[in-house]
């Protein structure tokens, strides 16, 4: 640097150098921050707009399948309660078909049943004499009867005994159980020879009649069940007049297809066109100030680029003008102001005399 230069005005550039270039880096922060809180609140605005036009749609779509779920329940319903009624009358024709199919044999049994009441009268058979269960033990038959038979024998030769073995005696032991089965056997099979043997004697001629009558009611009976059978599993109800109730369901099944085609239609055009209407209206209400805010963010990030450029070319134009002779340990405001007082007071001739006073001072303090 040439020896003619004014070191304190040289100095004092360097202090509004310094000062001004504080002044743009204090901006820069200002704008930094503003930038920021523009950005978030427009982030802010943006996700509430979203959200707003999300829950909206989902609101409405929402209100728009309930509607039509609503009708298809209500159709639904009507439907369940049609083919009830169908089924009732379906059932109620079955029974009046196996009625009427059945009829003959039934009233057949009818006169059976009496001519079977007058064989006991005539004769004073026993009422005992007139059970299923004795005829069963007596006058086997059928598989039935021989079920009767073991269920029978089970109960008084093996519930029996076990049950008097367990409850009734005060200790167990094998010679009461072996006593209390042979006191059934003799007991039971005694009753048992006794009444047939009573019964037999006395009424054999009018018992045997009344096998064979109630051998033809079984029959009639087994007769009724076939019929009964083939015509429940029968699958043609034409025969059954069912056609208004297959009408009705035939309309209720097309009233819910075309509810539910509706739906669908619905739907497709919410999709489609309401979508974009609700996110329309309410963009619409917030666009204004999304605008603005963007706007205003775009005008800020320019004014943060130029003023970021601004520090960047006066923290250069320092370094290069004054930093490279003062020193960057000297380029504060305080020290600046400290070298030019001692230039001006005569203490120093120059930046480098008056550096070496400062320091000097500076040691001994």
């Amino acid at each position: 640097m040439a020896q003619n230069i004014d070191f304190e005005a040289f100095l004092k550039e360097a202090e509004q150098a310094l000062e001004e270039t504080a002044q743009f880096s204090r901006k820069e922060e200002e704008l930094q921050t503003k930038v920021e809180a523009l950005e978030k609140e427009l982030v802010g605005e943006k996700k509430a707009t979203a959200s707003a036009i999300d829950t909206t749609v989902q609101k409405r779509r929402a209100e728009l399948e309930e509607s039509y779920d609503t009708e298809a329940e209500k159709i639904q319903s009507l439907l369940k309660k049609a083919r009830a009624r169908r089924e009732k009358a379906r059932n109620q024709g079955i029974r009046d078909r196996i009625a009427e199919d059945t009829e003959e044999l039934r009233e057949n049994n009818k006169e059976l049943e009496g001519k079977l009441r007058d064989i006991y009268r005539s004769d004073r058979v026993p009422v005992i004499c007139r059970t299923g269960l004795y005829n069963a033990l007596y006058f086997p038959r059928s598989f039935g009867d021989f079920v009767t038979i073991l269920a029978f024998l089970l109960i008084l030769f093996a519930a029996v005994p076990i049950g008097v073995y367990y409850l009734a005696l005060p200790e167990q032991k094998t010679v009461y159980l072996v006593g209390i089965y042979f006191a059934a056997v003799v007991v039971f099979g005694g009753l048992y020879v006794l009444i047939g043997n009573m019964t037999k004697n006395r009424h054999m001629n009018a018992l045997k009649e009344a096998l064979k009558v109630r051998g033809m009611i079984r029959s009639n009976q087994k007769k009724i069940a076939v019929i009964a059978s083939s015509i429940r599993k029968e699958g043609d109800d034409t025969v059954y007049d069912l056609e208004k109730y297959d009408d009705e369901i035939a309309r209720l099944e097309q009233d819910l297809a075309d509810t539910m085609e509706k739906k669908k239609s619905a739907l497709n055009t919410f999709e489609s066109v309401t979508r974009t209407i609700i996110t329309d209206e309410i963009a619409g209400g917030t666009k204004e100030k999304i605008d603005r805010l963007t706007a205003e963010l775009t005008e800020t990030e320019g004014q943060l680029d130029y003023t970021r450029q601004v520090v960047k070319d006066k923290k250069i134009s320092m370094a290069e003008r004054y930093e490279s002779y003062v020193g960057r340990e000297f380029m504060t405001k305080q020290r600046l102001e400290a070298l030019r007082e001692l230039i001006a007071g005569g203490e120093a001739a120059n930046i480098n005399e008056a550096r070496e006073k400062y320091l000097a001072r500076t040691e001994k303090k």
